[in-house]
């Protein structure tokens, strides 16, 4: 196994990228399956515990606006005479103005079923029902003795039947209701002088109920602590909290919590108890939610097969990944080795077909050595270009030798004569010859400077200024790059083309520029006039020229010289980044230009060596 991961870095990519997710995976899963557990069971209570607290105050909220709607009668204008007063004519107008009383009492909720009022100094006792029937009786209705505080407190009755109290009234049966208890007192004095119940149906609490937990999973029970019995009952087998467990209730009296939880694991029940304590004036009652185990642990149990899924699915995923990035990364690898080994043997020209177009650093690589391998075979190929070309060009240069010595001795005895003679012109047209053919005949050097070149081009302008005219020249070249090596005789076939082709003798204003400038790391020629110029379809035939030139051979460049033997020179000496432009210009002529690419410092160029 050892072997076969060190012997190839596709296995050690995959098998190390395996480690590096199926460590942590398998860690964090061991580590998760203890701690979630906690985690989740703790949030669960506590959102249960808020919940329940929600609902705590929310019950507090509205038995706190029953006793708010009890105490009303007091403020009642129309029933303070009915209060205070021991005696008095119950006329029809008196009890209509008990019944308005009443009324607006029984309006001040929608859950209120009936009210009762009891007159302890008259004995009188009335009653309005559900369906707005209003009934009266001298007969005292016998009060529940409450479960909190003393004979006179208000309190609330625990759930009941509906009844007609002392009266006679016709009622329907049926409807469970709790009612309100307030003890009546001659203010500001403790004198009982009556009573007021308001009967009020339970589907508030319901709502209130419904909304702490989820019927058929969980339990919810309201406990009175003073009665010892349940308030209301929720579920079918509430009979297991008939009666609290002591210890159960000496520790929500002694605790300080309005609402705790505890865990409970013993036969009847496992699981979490929350309790909520709901006390008012009117009632010590203790709201409890029952959460068994399975219910607890069923989002534990949900959350986790929906991790396995997940982490099953991203394990899947990370091993093609793996195996994709491992594939990916290698597989050119091969490839750049195997054209490697092709070029080692010879195969110089292999590498053209690797296809390998990845952006990453193994992409960067194989383009780096395609590169390398291009210059290589440039290098080799321009080598052996350029000293055929030299040979060849040194072999004319040699043909066209006719003891020079004797030419240049002669042209000397001419210009003498001339000077002899005070023909300063054609001592100098004569000058310009000799320097001519002296620097096409000299073939030591193949190189010469651009200050040169430039020099050679002003003597050849010289003599054809003599024989065409009027010709307004301008000649620029930089200072900073006077010195740099240029190819000999590599701008002469650019002017000679203008007066060849563009001189126009009929003008009196002809121009020739010719400058020499650096830009962008780059050598710029320019030879710029105002001739005849030419046409866009010549124009265009004339580039088509050039660019076939550059793919020519040697041998069909023999007789081809001037302007595309410029530029197929330039190629051969420079690489493929020389380039000639030719375009017309505003004044009517041709604009030519030879850019040719520089070292990023000109003093240092290859070619002033």
């Amino acid at each position: 196994m050892l072997p076969l991961i060190r012997s190839s870095i596709r296995n050690k990519i995959m098998f190390l990228m395996l480690l590096v997710i199926l460590i942590p995976f398998i860690i964090s899963t061991i580590i998760g399956s203890f701690y979630t557990k906690g985690v989740l069971v703790d949030e669960a209570i506590n959102d249960n515990v808020q919940l329940l607290s929600q609902g705590n105050i929310n019950m507090t909220n509205y038995i706190e606006k029953l006793n708010e709607v009890s105490l009303s009668i007091y403020e009642d204008s129309n029933m303070s005479p009915y209060i205070s007063n021991r005696t008095f004519d119950l006329t029809y107008e008196k009890q209509q103005s008990i019944k308005e009383s009443m009324l607006s009492i029984f309006q001040k909720d929608a859950h209120i079923h009936q009210v009762y009022f009891s007159s302890k100094l008259q004995n009188r006792a009335f009653l309005l029902t559900n369906n707005l029937g209003f009934n009266t009786s001298s007969i005292m209705y016998d009060y529940p003795k409450p479960s909190i505080e003393s004979d006179y407190t208000p309190f609330l009755e625990l759930p009941h039947g509906n009844h007609a109290y002392s009266t006679n009234a016709y009622i329907q049966h049926g409807n469970t209701v709790m009612t309100l208890h307030r003890p009546l007192y001659r203010v500001p004095s403790s004198e009982l002088i009556g009573w007021l119940a308001i009967d009020f149906e339970l589907d508030n609490f319901l709502d209130i109920l419904q909304n702490l937990y989820f019927q058929g999973e969980e339990e919810i029970f309201i406990y009175d602590l003073h009665a010892n019995q349940l308030v209301y009952p929720i579920q079918p087998n509430n009979t297991k909290l008939n009666v609290l467990r002591s210890d159960w209730v000496d520790a929500i009296n002694q605790s300080e919590n309005d609402t705790w939880a505890i865990s409970i694991d013993e036969d009847l029940f496992s699981g979490v108890m929350i309790f909520s304590k709901v006390q008012t004036q009117l009632q010590n009652w203790v709201l409890i939610k029952r959460i068994p185990k399975e219910t607890l642990y069923q989002n534990l149990n949900n959350i986790a097969q929906i991790n396995r899924l997940i982490m099953f699915a991203s394990l899947v995923i990370a091993i093609i990944l793996v195996l994709y990035v491992s594939i990916s990364i290698t597989t050119p690898l091969k490839k750049l080795t195997n054209h490697i080994e092709k070029v080692e043997k010879g195969q110089m020209y292999e590498y053209v077909n690797m296809n390998i177009d990845s952006k990453d650093e193994v992409g960067i690589l194989t383009k780096k050595f395609q590169e390398m391998m291009d210059t290589i075979n440039d290098l080799i190929i321009n080598k052996y270009k350029q000293e055929l070309i030299n040979t060849r060009t040194k072999l004319k240069m040699l043909q066209a030798q006719i003891n020079p010595h004797f030419l240049n001795n002669s042209l000397q005895s001419i210009g003498a004569a001339a000077l002899e003679k005070g023909d300063y012109k054609v001592y100098s047209l004569i000058s310009s010859l000799g320097q001519l053919m002296h620097y096409s005949m000299e073939t030591e050097n193949m190189y010469v400077t651009l200050k040169e070149e430039f020099n050679y081009i002003t003597y050849y302008i010289n003599l054809q200024k003599q024989r065409f005219g009027s010709l307004d020249v301008d000649m620029k070249i930089e200072d900073s790059i006077k010195d740099i090596k240029v190819p000999k005789m590599l701008l002469q076939p650019i002017v000679e083309n203008y007066f060849k082709y563009g001189y126009e003798p009929s003008q009196t204003n002809n121009m020739l520029k010719v400058s020499a400038i650096t830009s962008d790391g780059k050598l710029i020629i320019k030879v710029l006039d105002n001739g005849k110029g030419l046409n866009e379809a010549d124009l265009l035939s004339l580039k088509t020229s050039i660019n076939k030139s550059l793919s020519s051979s040697e041998e069909e460049l023999q007789n081809k010289i001037g302007l595309l033997n410029v530029i197929k020179r330039a190629v051969l000496f420079w690489g493929k980044g020389a380039k000639i432009q030719i375009d017309s210009n505003e004044f009517g002529g041709l604009n030519v230009e030879l850019h040719i690419p520089l070292g990023s410092d000109v003093s240092e160029s290859y070619y002033r060596r």
